[in-house]
């Protein structure tokens, strides 16, 4: 019985670990690489892409910690 108790613990822990990194992986597989796409259909210029691969690295770092 405290066997299966600890199993389906581990199992709801297991399955919000795997939500949380899936949808962490969305948000770079979506953005950036639609990002891409967007600048050069607005005329940017090449640098502008590094620059805005960059500044949302940043803003990850700054705000990871704030809201977790």
């Amino acid at each position: 019985m405290k066997n299966e108790a600890k199993d389906a613990n581990f199992r709801i822990f297991l399955a919000g670990m795997l939500s949380w990194y899936f949808m962490t992986g969305v948000e770079y597989g979506l953005i950036l690489t639609t990002i891409n796409e967007y600048l050069l259909s607005t005329g940017a210029p090449q640098k502008s892409i590094g620059y805005v691969f960059t500044y949302f690295a940043f803003s990850g770092l700054i705000s990871s910690p704030i809201y977790g």
